[in-house]
């Protein structure tokens, strides 16, 4: 069975959610789904859209991103992946071209790998069927708590975010999974680390 992935129809609360027909397709076991999914339209420039985080953040969040595939890609849009294992998803990673002005605001080597991921984190999730509400308090072990798009807020889940330049996200997200599983919250979730060198974003759920 595939544990690390959100089939479609159900949610890893066990509640029901629209599937994603892109998705669904490629989450049964060794099913080899690169050469023939529809890739997936990640816009960073949407997120206000597919979320419930004021404008201004998701504004700082994305500009981040931008800035971050800028540091490794050309001109956007950038193809890449969403790696989990059932197979990996191709996906369109959209962009906007930053300024310099907008470089310089996000020179933080630590700080702007991690904003720009979750950027990518909140578009991929609502790609799921999922929508961020909010952000955690400290202690919760997760960044964010997201619900099934249509279900009351209270039916949430957890959301870890984490995001590395030229580093390895795979060698990440075991540790953002235990991460999520942890804290004062005890909750079901998911992990997402994204490497904006590889364009690839790795993903995997818990179950509580």
């Amino acid at each position: 069975m595939c544990g690390d992935f959100p089939r479609a129809g159900r949610t890893p609360s066990g509640g029901r959610r629209r599937p994603n027909p892109r998705i669904a397709i490629l989450v049964w076991p060794g099913y080899s789904s690169h050469a023939v999914a529809e890739p997936i339209h990640l816009d960073l420039a949407r997120l206000g859209e597919v979320c419930h985080l004021s404008p201004t953040v998701v504004a700082y969040l994305a500009e981040a991103a931008s800035v971050m595939f800028d540091l490794y890609h050309p001109a956007p849009p950038t193809p890449g992946l969403l790696v989990q294992s059932g197979g990996n998803v191709p996906v369109m990673l959209a962009w906007s071209k930053p300024t310099d002005q907008q470089r310089a605001s996000h020179q933080n080597e630590k700080d702007a790998p991690e904003d720009g991921a979750c950027a990518v984190a909140i578009a991929t999730v609502h790609e799921l069927g999922y929508a961020v509400v909010r952000r955690t308090r400290q202690g919760s072990g997760c960044d964010y708590l997201m619900v099934p798009r249509g279900e009351p807020d209270n039916d949430f889940l957890k959301l870890e975010v984490s995001g590395t330049g030229d580093g390895n996200p795979a060698g990440r997200l075991k540790e953002k999974v235990t991460q999520g599983k942890g804290g004062d919250l005890q909750r079901p979730g998911m992990a997402v680390v994204v490497g904006f060198k590889a364009a690839q974003i790795h993903m995997e759920e818990w179950k509580r």
